[in-house]
């Protein structure tokens, strides 16, 4: 009779024991998961911003090398980034005088890739070593030879 009382008692505890640690386990599973919705939400907020601002700069950028391309005059630039981009004067005169620089880099680079044959590597180090970008940015009268890369190779090289 001892013995199965004991065995009720011990039973009884080991259920409860069970139900506590089980209690234990969804309390750290519910806060798991809830720090884990909090991060993702979190992280997922994040990445729309992130992918808002990249997908607005990539926009301009590509605005700006179509008006640049189809021969679109400054003035005209600035109005369209005015009206349809609602930026500032100096910022639309920023990102053209950038959209120039990179019409240029990307003539030249194309020039060193097809008209001589330069492997990617060759390339990415001429314009380390020679400091393209910041001739570019230093001398805005190289742009205009952004039409004739050859002439801009050679002066770039000092």
């Amino acid at each position: 009779m001892a013995s199965d009382r004991w065995k009720k008692l011990i039973e009884k505890g080991s259920d409860l024991a069970s139900k506590g640690g089980q209690f234990v386990k969804d309390g750290i599973d519910s806060g798991r998961e809830e720090l884990h919705h909090k991060f993702n939400d979190e992280g997922y907020r994040q990445g729309l911003e992130e992918g808002k601002d990249q997908g607005l700069s990539e926009g301009l950028e590509k605005t700006l090398q179509c008006l640049y391309a189809a021969g679109v005059s400054d003035a005209d630039m600035i109005r369209v980034l005015g009206q349809f981009w609602d930026l500032s004067e100096a910022d639309a005169q920023g990102h053209i005088a950038k959209e120039k620089q990179d019409a240029a880099i990307r003539t030249l680079t194309r020039f060193l890739k097809v008209e001589k044959a330069w492997p990617d590597s060759e390339i990415d180090d001429f314009l380390a070593v020679h400091h393209v970008r910041d001739q570019l940015e230093d001398n805005p009268k190289l742009w205009k030879y952004e039409k004739n890369p050859a002439k801009l190779y050679k002066m770039l090289q000092g």
